[in-house]
């Protein structure tokens, strides 16, 4: 099987990692549009000056290789008719 997960926020990190530790053989990729994995709930830290992007992040440098997931940067558009 084949996971996707849309987006890199709290639950689809975690959801991620749930996967992985459920289902260690199979692919994992998660798109999103940011370049980075960060907590959204601190931005306002790094607007302000206080962190750097760096320091909000809520995983480690090698999650995504620790967890063998891909990572695609881009963005996601849904059509409606």
């Amino acid at each position: 099987m084949k996971y996707l997960i849309l987006g890199a926020s709290a639950a689809g990190i975690n959801g991620a990692r749930t996967i992985r530790e459920q289902d260690p053989d199979e692919e994992i990729t998660i798109i999103s549009k940011d370049e980075q994995i960060y907590s959204r709930c601190m931005l306002h830290h790094v607007i302000s000056g206080h962190r750097t992007p760096a320091a909000i992040s809520f995983v480690d440098h090698d999650f995504l290789h620790r967890y063998r997931i891909c990572w695609v940067q881009s963005n996601i558009h849904l059509w409606r008719e």
